[in-house]
């Protein structure tokens, strides 16, 4: 049984004709991986997904700072946090505390709201 189809097709890189199995659409390693990466870019290039790339890394920056030397968590202020840059409406994730109280992640940093417009930051422990 012949695995060529009776049309030739061509690598969607570089072009050059395909050998082997009829589902084949890149002739080695290093098209594929181009083609790949190319498609990484242009998700990248969308300015609503950069925007909101680059604030949540800019959020996990700010938390990454306030808790620098810390061992465990830091109460903070939600004036302090905007004045390090933190946005609010950007975050990774939820959950809820046992206490029933909203708990806010950025990454591996969770953000819990407290009295008073305090808000206790802590680390996630390692699993």
């Amino acid at each position: 049984m012949n695995m060529l189809s009776a049309e030739q097709k061509n690598c969607l890189v570089c072009g050059h004709p395909l050998r082997g199995r009829v589902d084949k659409k890149f002739c080695d390693d290093q098209c594929r991986n181009r083609y790949n990466n190319g498609c990484r870019n242009r998700e990248r290039q969308n300015p609503l997904v950069r925007q909101v790339n680059n604030a949540l890394l800019q959020n996990r920056r700010v938390l990454e700072t306030v808790l620098a030397g810390k061992t465990e968590s830091v109460r903070i202020s939600r004036e302090k946090m905007m004045e390090y840059g933190f946005r609010f409406r950007y975050i990774t994730g939820m959950s809820r505390h046992r206490n029933g109280q909203p708990l806010f992640y950025c990454y591996e940093f969770g953000i819990r709201p407290l009295e008073n417009d305090l808000f206790l930051v802590t680390r996630k422990k390692e699993e």
